[in-house]
């Protein structure tokens, strides 16, 4: 049993790899193209577009991770009606939510724009990026919850097609769409747009066949109540870890954004989308544990591959961030340019230290998610906000500025993920799997 779970395990890291590497790749060739010829200005009003869509995420209450592990649960215990009844009150969810989001965000376009102080030359082609950004939206959403079905399923190579596909499509197409036809920033936003909704017919058509290859009958199943409380007394803790999640990813770019410039989203948007590559991959490849956890596997079996992963992942942050750190300019000059290299590389190192200790965190979180403890989770996450924003405060005091984003980035990361790791190991594995479930 073992030697064949190991193969799932490799085989499922492995796509999680190829769903980074290849969307890194685009955005690592795209981000510079764009950001010179659309300019700092444009690029970073986009980037503000797409994050404030995010925020309207605080209201899925977790229900994406929910569904994974509800659906790899079901289908472990050979429950595929339950299966199919969380599917399909999932993906209602979803549709619901996306509507939702697109109309408010659709409505409050003007405001947004005025919020972020948009150049007067440019607020009514910022509104227009707003609102085609909140269909975006709502396409999106649907597309995500259909790859929490594809992972519930631990078929996490389709998974890593629809991720590659979406950022090929958006990325690349919106730098095929600048260079060849000289697309402005309404259009590289409408083929943004356009990408999210192929991409989502064709999870359309793969989540319909698989149901149907795992003898999950959808046209048999319904939105229930039931299935509803189920994924909401999960999802309510994810929900809370993505409030944490949002204000240190685009929510500090929202922040940015209010209290700087959009010019210095666009820095630090670089900076982040750099330095964060090495917490994105570890996360990828590890993400297989949630499912494993979820399916309940051995205890003794889950701590093996749990030990490689946590080894794998502080190897692999040293050698990603090392050289970042130490070659900040050099490195961000060849990709980005040296004007917008030299106003960046200070802030690289500061936030190379936050995320190599955040990198060491996704094989113990997925794994407390999984064993059905996300509240555990939830209270390091509200460490970290408490930390963030009290630095900031004092940071705030003599003047907000990037540096300040930095410093409160990594010392609450730092600081939390000590606390974490250490009590991972003595409250979960010492005193709880391997305690009370014999191997």
């Amino acid at each position: 049993m073992a030697g064949g779970k190991d193969v799932d395990v490799k085989r499922n890291s492995l796509y999680g790899l190829a769903a980074f590497v290849l969307p890194s790749v685009t955005i690592l060739v795209a981000y510079p193209v764009l950001a010179h010829t659309l300019g700092t200005e444009r690029f970073g009003v986009y980037f503000l577009a797409t994050s404030v869509s995010g925020i309207v995420v605080l209201l899925d209450v977790g229900i994406y991770s929910a569904t994974t592990k509800l659906v790899a649960e079901d289908l472990a215990s050979g429950n595929r009606k339950a299966a199919a009844d969380v599917i399909i009150t999932s993906s209602v969810f979803y549709s619901g939510l996306g509507t939702l989001g697109m109309v408010l965000m659709w409505l409050l376009a003007p405001w947004l724009v005025s919020l972020f102080s948009v150049e007067r030359t440019m607020q009514m082609e910022a509104i227009l990026v707003f609102r085609l950004a909140a269909i975006q939206f709502a396409i999106f959403l649907l597309i995500t919850n259909m790859v929490s079905i594809f992972k519930g399923m631990q078929r996490f190579d389709q998974s890593a097609l629809v991720l590659a596909s979406l950022s090929v499509l958006t990325y690349g197409g919106a730098m095929a769409g600048v260079i060849v036809v000289g697309a402005d920033l309404v259009g590289v936003t409408f083929i943004s747009l356009s990408a999210n909704l192929v991409v989502l017919l064709l999870c359309i058509f793969r989540t319909l066949s698989l149901c149907h290859d795992r003898g999950v009958i959808l046209k048999l199943a319904r939105p229930t109540l039931s299935a509803f409380r189920r994924m909401f007394s999960f999802g309510v803790a994810i929900s809370a870890h993505g409030v944490a999640t949002l204000f240190f990813l685009q929510g500090q770019r929202v922040l940015v954004g209010a209290l700087i410039s959009p010019a210095a989203v666009t820095i630090y948007v670089l900076v982040v989308t750099a330095v964060s590559k090495a917490h994105a991959v570890i996360n990828s490849v590890t993400e297989v544990m949630f499912p494993l956890s979820s399916a309940m596997v051995t205890p003794i079996h889950l701590r093996c591959v749990y030990l490689r992963m946590l080894l794998g992942s502080g190897v692999s942050a040293a050698l990603i961030l090392g050289p970042l750190a130490l070659f900040a300019e050099q490195i961000l000059t060849m990709w980005v340019g040296a004007d917008l290299a030299q106003k960046a590389a200070p802030l690289v190192p500061l936030f190379a230290v936050g995320v190599f200790f955040m990198a060491l965190s996704p094989a113990p979180f997925h794994v407390v998610n999984g064993t059905g403890r996300p509240w555990f989770n939830v209270l390091f996450d509200v460490c970290k906000v408490l930390i963030a924003a009290s630095v900031l405060v004092v940071a705030a005091l003599e003047g907000i500025t990037l540096v300040g984003f930095a410093w409160a980035f990594a010392i609450a990361n730092i600081v939390t993920a000590v606390a974490f790791q250490a009590s991972v190991e003595i409250l979960i594995w010492r005193r709880g799997l391997l305690a009370s479930k014999p191997s």
